[in-house]
C-alpha cells in the first residue's frame, strides 16, 4: 500500500479521534466528579432511558463499546459502565462480545498499517526466531 494513503487513512483516523473524544467529554460536568448526587442523578436517567427500549440500547451500546475499543485501545471504562446500566449479567456479556469485537478489528487495523514498520525494527534482533 502506498504511504500516502496510509498517511490519509492515519489522519482520518486521528481526526474521528478528536471528535470523539469532543463529544464524549463534553457531555459530563468535571466540576461535579466528586458528588454523589451527581452519579444517582445520571443512574436515574440511564435506568429510566435503558428500561424504555433494552435492545436498541444493547446495540447502540455494542457500536459504542466497539467504536471505543478501535479509537482509544482500553476497556475498563467499557467494563464499569455495561455493569452500571445493563446489570451484571447482561452487562458481562455484552462488554465481553463488544470488547472482543473491538479488538479484533483494532488488531487489524494495526497489523495493517504498522507491520512494515515491525518488521523493519525488530528483524536483525529476532532473526533466528
Amino acid at each position: 500500500m502506498s504511504k500516502n494513503i496510509k498517511i490519509i487513512l492515519g489522519s482520518i483516523y486521528l481526526i474521528i479521534l478528536i471528535i470523539f473524544l469532543y463529544f464524549l467529554f463534553s457531555k459530563f460536568d468535571v466540576s461535579r466528579i466528586n458528588d454523589f448526587s451527581y452519579y444517582k442523578d445520571i443512574q436515574t436517567d440511564l435506568d429510566n432511558i435503558v428500561g424504555k427500549n433494552l435492545y436498541f440500547n444493547l446495540i447502540i451500546y455494542f457500536i459504542f463499546s466497539v467504536c471505543w475499543i478501535i479509537l482509544l485501545g482500553f476497556g475498563s471504562p467499557i467494563l464499569i459502565l455495561s455493569g452500571i446500566i445493563f446489570g451484571k449479567w447482561i452487562g458481562t456479556f455484552i462488554s465481553l462480545i463488544s470488547i472482543s469485537v473491538g479488538s479484533l478489528c483494532l488488531y487489524i487495523i494495526g497489523s495493517y498499517f504498522f507491520s512494515d514498520l515491525i518488521n523493519k525494527i525488530l528483524k536483525n534482533k529476532f532473526n533466528k526466531f
